[in-house]
């Protein structure tokens, strides 16, 4: 019996005079995620990958789109004026990228931070693991209908209907 797998794999190259360096992501969101970061001046890739390692993607975007200066400078190397220059840089391309429809960027993104939060922590208090509630709202954020909707609640009950299934 032959079994396959199939994986994706996201990649950014970056080629020096001599050298050539493949960054591999899960997912396209990272993988633009990582080339907004080194777009920023005084963030290389190292720093890019630091960033993306310690806050996870989804507290990483969060921080930058709430100018949340103290969570990023958990990041061994980024310090009060770096993370306030990735706030400067990012939180508007970030705007951009939630407004772009079928953006490559993460459609979780396209969530208002607030009723992101809301969903997450209230999830997780019921008893839900990270990986349900990630899937709970990418589910959700592919309906333009529940975008369009500031209700938290109304949010809540599509997630606990969906992950009740």
């Amino acid at each position: 019996m032959t079994l396959w797998l199939s994986l994706m794999v996201f990649t950014h190259q970056q080629i020096r005079e001599d050298q050539q360096f493949l960054y591999g992501f899960a997912t396209a969101a990272e993988r633009d995620l990582f080339r907004g970061l080194i777009s920023v001046s005084g963030i290389g890739a190292t720093s890019a990958v630091a960033l993306i390692d310690t806050l996870g993607f989804e507290d990483l975007v969060a921080a930058i789109a709430t100018s949340n200066i103290n969570a990023l400078t958990k990041t061994p190397g980024v310090g009060k004026k770096t993370a306030e220059r990735l706030v400067l840089e990012l939180k508007s391309k970030l705007d951009q990228w939630r407004l772009t429809p079928g953006g490559s960027i993460s459609s979780a993104l396209a969530v208002p931070t607030e009723i992101l939060a809301e969903l997450e922590v209230t999830l997780a208090a019921l008893g839900y693991t990270k990986a349900e509630i990630e899937q709970a709202i990418s589910l959700l954020s592919q309906d333009n209908q529940m975008l369009k909707n500031p209700n938290v609640e109304e949010w809540l009950k599509k997630a606990i209907a969906y992950l009740s299934t």
